[in-house]
Parts: C-alpha cells; structure tokens; sequence
C-alpha cells in the first residue's frame, strides 16, 4: 500500500483539473455527487494498476451513493494529456454518451492526491458543508455521518482498503466487482418439481389435495414428510389413470410391442429433465401423455386380439 506521498509523486507528471473531469463526465449534476463522494470518504483502496511509459491505470472502490451496503470497482486509464478510458461496475458504467458519478468521484480523488494532498484543510471544492449543526449530537450519530472527517484522514482513506462493515452501520458491505449485465446468472430450480419448491408451496399444495380431494393431511413435518405425504395422495389425470390400466393388463387390448412403444412414452413422460423450464416441461408431458392416448384409441377401436400360441389353429374346410 502506497503512501498519500508516493501517490503525489506517481501523479504529479500528469495533467488533471476539475474542468477536464467536468468535461469528461458531461453531466453537472454527477460532477457536483462525485465530488461529494471524496469529501465523505466514499473513495477508497486506490490501486496502482497499471504504469507505462505515457500512461497511468488505477483502481478502487466508490461506494454506492444511493446505497448504504455497496461498494463499486471502479477503473481509469488516463495519460500525461487526457483520460484514455474508465469503467464501473454499477449499471450506469456502460452509458456511451456519459460517464457514472463514480467513474467522477474516482477521478476527482486522484485530482485530490495529486493537487491537494500537501494541505491541512480541505479545497472549497471538497469542503463538507452543514456539519456543525452535529456538534452536540450523539457519538453514534457523529460516526454515522462522519462528522469527524478530516482532510489528512479523507486522504489516507483514499488509499486505504474499505472495511466489510462500516463505522457507525450495523450491516456488511458489499463489493461489486463486475457489471451487472456481464454477471452470470443463477439458474432458477425447476419449480415444477416437489423438492425445488419451498416448504410453503408444499403446504399450499398439501391444502388444495385436502380440498380438492377430501382428504385431511397433516401440514407439518419436515419438508421430505410434506413431499412424501403429496407423493402418496395425488391422483394422476385420468388419461394417466387409463394408460396405467392398459399397461397393467395389456390382454386383448394392444399389440406387445405397442405396450413397449407406451411404455416407452410413459418413461420419458414421467423423467422430463428437470433443467427445463416449467412451461416447457408441460409442453413435452402434454404430448407425450397426447401420443400415448392416440395409441390406446387406435388399438382399442380395431379390437384386435393377441395370439394364443397354446391353442392350435383349426381352419375350416
């Protein structure tokens, strides 16, 4: 970790001001937050990414202002005569036509080091204002607004790693280190089936068997003696119902390979991958249980009969 003074001597050859930031940012409004951010001690744990011949890369994390729990990755790459580039990991980085208010305020820490980091007292560009009116408030309050903030300590703190938890806050931070729209995200379990579905879903389905059927089935337990309990009492649809029966006493009714083919079907009807979604999985039941019952009112209607090999055939004459 690099001291406030080897920061003002890395920065020094390079040219920086509060209008190039201003310029760069095309945005008043997140100029004006972004240097709010450095003088509340929202830009920490700058990083020397970075040091080439004409240019500079740095990071570190601003913290959200919007948001108590978050802190933002933040990156520059600027040279001895303009910023190169910049990204952020909140949602706002990826705007073409302007920069984020922490892209800004990692921008005017950097100024800070570089122009301001020899004074004992804040630049009127960094002056906090209305902090005399927590004078005679409580110690909690003071840490929680930081109204003991100084200059030395806004600096150190600039190339000083955040804490996880936060003076005067009672949750852990967060650090987001990578852009919303480029994170992978987690895929939902399958809520068709009984063990993605939370102990709650399993009780409400518990409920609409009661109803449903008459029945009078105990709502607690542990959530495999819910399932388990569902399991055991859910009827199958009647085309289902059907199907089994043939299956079971396939005598005069369908062809044995038929009843293969069926089964078959039943199989795949009953094993749909789980890693599908929901309205897909009913789709492919839907059909499979379609194709099995076209089989059984073919068959049924032509009323064919299955050989009998102990019986010898006697043609007529």
């Amino acid at each position: 970790m690099r001291s406030v003074a080897q920061w003002r001597e890395i920065l020094r050859s390079y040219k920086l001001s509060f209008e190039s930031i201003k310029e760069y940012m095309n945005a008043d409004q997140g100029f004006q937050v972004a240097k709010k951010l450095v003088s509340d001690g929202d830009v920490r744990g700058l990083v020397l990414e970075h040091d080439e011949k004409n240019s500079v890369s740095v990071s570190s994390f601003v913290h959200a202002h919007m948001n108590n729990t978050t802190w933002y990755y933040v990156t520059l790459k600027f040279s001895h005569q303009s910023i190169i580039e910049s990204g952020c990991a909140c949602q706002a980085g990826k705007l073409p036509h302007m920069r984020c208010k922490h892209v800004g305020a990692l921008l005017c820490g950097v100024l800070a080091l570089k122009d301001y980091s020899n004074q004992n007292v804040a630049p009127n560009e960094f002056r906090r204002s209305n902090m005399k009116r927590f004078d005679g408030a409580k110690e909690s309050v003071r840490k929680a607004v930081g109204a003991d903030l100084t200059w030395d300590r806004i600096l150190t703190e600039i190339t000083t790693d955040p804490d996880k938890k936060r003076e005067g806050v009672q949750h852990n931070d967060k650090f987001q280190t990578t852009p919303k729209h480029l994170q992978i995200k987690k895929k939902n379990s399958n809520p068709a089936t009984l063990e993605a579905m939370t102990v709650k879903q399993l009780k409400t389905t518990i409920l609409n068997l009661n109803d449903s059927n008459k029945l009078n089935l105990k709502l607690t337990g542990t959530k495999s003696q819910l399932i388990e309990r569902i399991v055991q009492n859910r009827i199958t649809p009647p085309s289902q119902q059907r199907l089994t029966q043939q299956l079971q006493h396939p005598g005069n009714t369908v062809q044995s390979h038929v009843v293969s083919e069926i089964q078959k079907k039943r199989k795949l009807a009953t094993h749909v991958s789980t890693d599908t979604n929901s309205k897909k999985r009913r789709m492919e039941v839907n059909q499979l249980i379609s194709d099995t019952d076209k089989f059984l009112r073919n068959f049924s209607s032509s009323k064919r009969v299955l050989p009998n090999s102990n019986k010898r055939q006697v043609t007529k004459k």
